[in-house]
């Protein structure tokens, strides 16, 4: 076999292997838990999300095995029926997970209200979240469970999309995209392209990822992420940037309780708000003589 021909069959090789390399990522499904239902409804609403899972083509789904029940009795789901992000996130290790689905139900009046997010176990994501309700009680939970199959395969497929944007996308163009997102309160497709904008260095983007992180919307709440993102933003002189590193300052968010560094801030963002003011001042004065 001469060189030429080794040289073609390790690049064909080396192909095969990046596209056989793209595997899915892998999502784990945890079991409802509620005490408003029978166990009958909480199996059916896993078995809805894993159904969503399956079809949006984006994901496999993590089957029910040993590692499963192992981590559901190692963190009490089924008992408590009260799970926090960062329990999910650990639930997701022990499963070997990429991602972790949970739904929670809940009993108002006679209706109920499920709702359901997604949370990436590596980056703390959670790229969807959202909240569905009956209008006639139990009758309406079907129909309801379907309305989030629906929505989970549509979401799924948006998310994926905007990963995929280009490694150097215009900054312009992923904030508009980003706040279009965030103004529509679908926090989970606002913070990677935030994110990706804030990496670019950003001010406006680094403090709305910093925001993202202090209110926890569309990622798990992390007050000294935030703080990192507000300091890169206030240091290029962003002033909304500027007074919610005051506001961390002052109340310990991420950082040591320091009011004198709390009083910098505010101070450097009253300051531009001051200097803002005399410049108007002297418009309207100059307007005034015309």
């Amino acid at each position: 076999m001469n060189m030429k021909r080794v040289v073609i069959i390790l690049l064909a090789l080396i192909c095969v292997g990046v596209v056989y390399g793209q595997e899915k990522k892998k999502v784990a499904v945890l079991k409802t838990v509620s005490t408003t239902v029978s166990e009958d409804v909480q199996g059916a609403i896993q078995d809805a999300l894993e159904e969503g899972i399956i079809a949006t083509k984006s994901y496999t789904l993590v089957a029910r095995g040993e590692a499963y029940k192992k981590a559901m009795e190692e963190f009490k789901f089924q008992e408590s029926g009260v799970v926090d992000d960062k329990q999910l996130i650990e639930a997701g290790h022990a499963m070997g997970a990429d991602l972790v689905c949970y739904a929670a139900i809940r009993k108002i009046d006679n209706n109920f209200r499920i709702s359901y997010k997604m949370v990436n176990v590596a980056t703390s994501e959670i790229p969807e979240m959202k909240s569905k309700s009956t209008k006639n009680g139990e009758k309406d939970l079907i129909s309801v469970l379907d309305e989030i199959v629906k929505d989970m395969s549509e979401e799924s497929s948006s998310y994926e999309s905007i990963k995929t944007v280009s490694s150097a996308p215009n900054v312009a163009e992923l904030m508009r995209q980003a706040n279009a997102y965030f103004n529509n309160k679908q926090y989970g497709n606002a913070v990677p392209l935030y994110k990706q904008a804030a990496e670019q260095g950003d001010a406006d983007a680094q403090n709305q990822l910093g925001y993202c992180y202090w209110a926890g919307d569309g990622i798990i709440q992390d007050y000294n992420q935030a703080v990192q993102w507000y300091r890169k933003a206030a240091n290029q002189g962003n002033v909304v940037a500027q007074f919610n590193l005051g506001v961390c300052y002052s109340n310990g968010y991420g950082v040591t309780r320091d009011y004198v560094q709390a009083v910098s801030w505010y101070k450097n963002q009253l300051t531009k708000v001051m200097l803002m003011h005399n410049v108007i001042l002297a418009i309207t004065s100059i307007t005034d003589t015309v």
